[in-house]
C-alpha cells in the first residue's frame, strides 16, 4: 500500500514535490518497524538527498530527516554514523530555529542514547541536562515530556556513582509520571527499577 502511495505521487505530483518527501519518509517508517533497515536507510537517504536538493541547506526538514536516519543507524549498532548524523541534525536545527528550540531536544536524546551505549556517562549528564533545561523552558516544570530526559539523567548519574544526583532526578520523573499516567504506569514500572538499581548500588557501597 505504502509503495502504491510513493508511486502515484512520483506520477502525478513529481519526484521532488513536498507531499512525495514525505510518502518516502513515511513508507521509511513502515519499513523500520517491520525491522527492514536496509529499506529504510535507502528511503530516509533518498529524502534527504531531495530535500537538501530542494532546500537547501540548512533546513528543519532536512533535520528532521537526520534524525529518523540517525534512528536507523542506531538501531543497526552503527553508533559513528548515528552519533554524526544527530549531532549534524543538533547544528542545523539551532542555527535554524534557535538552540532552545524543542526541535533540538529530540536530537539531544538521541546523542545521549549513543553516548549511554558507548559508556560515556559524563556526556549522558551533560547532554540530558542540556535536553531538560530546553524541555523545561518549552513544557514546564512538571510537564510529562520531561520524563524521559530526568529518566536518562538519573541513569547517567547512577552510572557515574552520583547516587543522591540519581535518586533525586529519578524521583521527580516518577513523580510525573505518576500524576500524568498513574501508577501502574509501565513508565512509572521502569523509574522504579532503576531506583532499584540505585538503592543497591549503594547497599553495595555499605558493603565491606
Amino acid at each position: 500500500m505504502g509503495e502504491r502511495v510513493l508511486e502515484l505521487r512520483e506520477r502525478i505530483l513529481g519526484p521532488d514535490h513536498p507531499r512525495t518527501t514525505t510518502a518516502i519518509n513515511n513508507l521509511g517508517l513502515v519499513y523500520k518497524k517491520m525491522g527492514r533497515l536496509d529499506r529504510t536507510e535507502e528511503l530516509y537517504l533518498r529524502a534527504l538527498e531531495i530535500r537538501s536538493r530542494t532546500l537547501g541547506e540548512p533546513h528543519p526538514r532536512i533535520a528532521s530527516v537526520l534524525n529518523n536516519l540517525a534512528g536507523v543507524y542506531f538501531e543497526r549498532g552503527d553508533l559513528d554514523l548515528a552519533e554524526a548524523s544527530y549531532r549534524r541534525a543538533v547544528e542545523m536545527t539551532e542555527v535554524t530555529l534557535g538552540p532552545r528550540n524543542p526541535d533540538v531536544s529530540h536530537s539531544l536524546a538521541g546523542l545521549v542514547r549513543v553516548a549511554t551505549a558507548r559508556g560515556r556517562y559524563a556526556e549522558v549528564e551533560q547532554l540530558s541536562l542540556r535536553d531538560l533545561e530546553i524541555r523545561q523552558e518549552a513544557f514546564g516544570p512538571d510537564s510529562p515530556n520531561l520524563i524521559g530526559a530526568l529518566q536518562a539523567l538519573g541513569e547517567g548519574r547512577l552510572s557515574l556513582g552520583k547516587l543522591d544526583e540519581a535518586t533525586e532526578s529519578l524521583n521527580r520523573a516518577r513523580r510525573i509520571a505518576v500524576k500524568a499516567y498513574g501508577v501502574d504506569d509501565s513508565r512509572v514500572a521502569e523509574i522504579d527499577a532503576v531506583l532499584a538499581e540505585v538503592k543497591k548500588a549503594r547497599v553495595d557501597g555499605l558493603s565491606p
